[in-house]
């Protein structure tokens, strides 16, 4: 697997009514794709998931830059 010399850090799931645990991030090189998934939760209590949420980017290699939407 590749190692990214540079890592930026950025808030992809914003957390208000609801609280996101759980974090996992896949990265596709050959799509050049980053699919960044949680568990959303009504409250912080593990008893109270609600649903497997998703956020999807993608990655330039020549700049470095990462793209969230």
């Amino acid at each position: 697997m590749a190692s990214c010399s540079v890592l930026q850090k950025e808030k992809v799931f914003q957390s208000g009514a609801h609280a996101y645990r759980i974090p996992a991030l896949l990265y596709l090189p050959q799509q050049k794709t980053l699919l960044a998934f949680a568990e959303k939760r009504m409250s912080k209590k593990d008893e109270h998931a609600e649903l497997i949420v998703l956020r999807r980017g993608s990655y330039d290699e020549s700049t470095k830059q990462v793209q969230v939407r």
